[in-house]
């Protein structure tokens, strides 16, 4: 039988839930390749587990398909994931090659590998990919699920404020990231999870929550990587020291050298070492093409769901008049358009808010974002907020719900949620940004990215006017798991 090696940074079935849509994604395609038998699966990830010894090596643990997947972690990753905790650590990625020492001793081992797909690559050095060399014949297929390749904080978002369309030559990554992380702290932080896993203590354990606790108490993590309470105490004029502009200057250089290395060398693997590049959707094509990446090697691969397998392909909940229900699920933050849709919804005409009930599953308990939506539940007609939701909540949250909403500033590849609420027969109002607007051709359903104007304007023609069948006729048919599979086998085998 063939054999596949799937990566990805996290654990496909991980207790934490890192990772978001990818881990989801990664986990159902790896149970559909089990279920059909076509080839031997295996899985690796890396960067997140830490033991005393430092020694860089790969073990293998127990998953939750058992032995139907032969499943491995790579311990010591001098590269730690995510890629945000790796950010001022980038020399490692490309510079070292014990990685890749490491992982060609297992392929030797338990390979060779027909297929090694890569769902992403955070956690590893670039060194890895010279495995075409060791092992031409093996097909590379990498996933573009991220911008990892393109920026080394993944998600082309600069300074926590904006769209990156233009890095000026890496000069802009110096200062993208103001947070310094101390990658001795995370992997600190990995060892002792590491430890606590290898005694079956899981993150959900109430033993889990009260060794974090203490290590928050005792203050060993230097970085916010758990809530740490501020030094109040003042800092003296004698503790002041003078900085040399001029070795900052020279040390900002080498970073943007740093950062300009990193994506060429990154760019230049992809284009000579991998045989196919998955974009997943037409957004992300057009990125990563702009930015260097060969034509010929990229192929848009929508990502398979097991909501494609129940998809409704019409309007749920068909509206007239009467009170018109709107919803936001997902994260509060900047770059997921919360606070612009707050914004937003602000500018909504009073006529046209008095019949608007706004539902919110976001987890959240800052009390800025609470009052602001209390301020918001003033103007409309109702306001309903939850703190968060699981998917066996879906049908529950949705049920009344006449339009989704996905107000992305920066290119979210494919929104795992705008994929849920399609299916579940919600038609969504996209932003052009990223791949969720391709869900439908509909121009109605799509506004400019950040454009307060154009999204009320957009908001107002959808509740206005009977253009809700136009979404439905226009729509992108989602691919269940079998016809994503089929897909990928072709792109396996030719």
């Amino acid at each position: 039988m063939k054999k596949i090696l799937y990566y990805n940074w996290c654990p496909f079935d991980d207790d934490e839930n890192r990772g978001g849509g990818v881990t989801v994604y990664t986990r159902n395609l790896i149970k559909k390749i089990i279920n059909d038998g076509k080839y031997e699966c295996y899985f690796l990830y890396s960067g997140i587990d830490y033991d005393l010894s430092k020694n860089i090596k790969i073990e293998e643990y127990v998953n939750c398909f058992g032995n139907k997947c032969h499943s491995y972690r790579l311990i010591n990753s001098p590269v730690v994931a995510p890629a945000f905790c790796n950010f001022y650590n980038i020399n490692t990625v490309i510079q070292d090659r014990k990685i890749l020492e490491v992982i060609n001793k297992f392929i030797s081992e338990k390979g060779p590998f027909d297929i090694i797909h890569f769902n992403n690559f955070e956690g590893l050095s670039l060194s890895v990919f010279d495995l075409k060399k060791y092992y031409p014949k093996t097909k590379i297929i990498f996933s573009m699920h991220n911008y990892y390749p393109l920026c080394p904080q993944v998600n082309l978002w600069k300074n926590e404020n904006e769209n990156c369309k233009d890095n000026h030559n890496c000069l802009d990554c110096v200062s993208c990231v103001p947070i310094k992380i101390n990658t001795k702290d995370v992997k600190y932080l990995g060892e002792i999870a590491y430890y606590l896993r290898k005694i079956h203590i899981s993150s959900k354990s109430k033993i889990w929550e009260k060794t974090f606790k203490a290590i928050r108490i005792l203050g060993k993590i230097k970085y916010n990587l758990l809530p740490i309470k501020a030094n109040k105490n003042k800092i003296k004029d004698s503790n002041y020291k003078w900085n040399d502009l001029k070795e900052i200057k020279k040390t900002e250089k080498i970073q943007q050298n740093l950062y300009n290395c990193f994506m060429e060398e990154f760019r230049t693997k992809l284009n000579l070492d991998v045989d196919r590049i998955l974009a997943v959707s037409d957004r992300v094509k057009t990125i990563i093409i702009n930015r260097g990446i060969k034509e010929e090697k990229v192929f848009v691969n929508y990502i398979g769901t097991k909501f494609g397998d129940s998809q409704l392909e019409h309007g749920k909940n068909l509206y007239k008049d009467g009170i018109f229900k709107i919803i936001y699920m997902g994260y509060a933050r900047k770059d997921k358009g919360f606070y612009f849709l707050l914004d937003a919804l602000d500018k909504v005409k009073p006529n046209l808010s008095s019949k608007i009930d706004l539902y919110f599953a976001v987890r959240t308990e800052d009390l800025y974002v609470l009052n602001r939506l209390k301020e918001l539940g003033n103007k409309f007609h109702g306001i309903f907020f939850k703190n968060g939701y699981h998917h066996d909540e879906l049908d529950f949250i949705l049920k009344d719900i006449h339009l989704g909403v996905i107000p992305v500033l920066w290119e979210d590849n494919l929104p795992q949620v705008a994929i849920e609420m399609k299916s579940k027969g919600i038609p969504v109002l996209a932003s052009n940004l990223g791949g969720a607007s391709e869900l439908s051709k509909s121009k109605f359903f799509q506004f400019k990215g950040g454009d307060i104007n154009d999204f009320n304007k957009k908001l107002e023609i959808i509740i206005e006017n009977d253009v809700m069948k136009d979404y439905w006729e226009k729509g992108l048919k989602l691919k269940d798991m079998d016809t994503h599979v089929r897909e990928l086998y072709k792109i396996y085998e030719n």
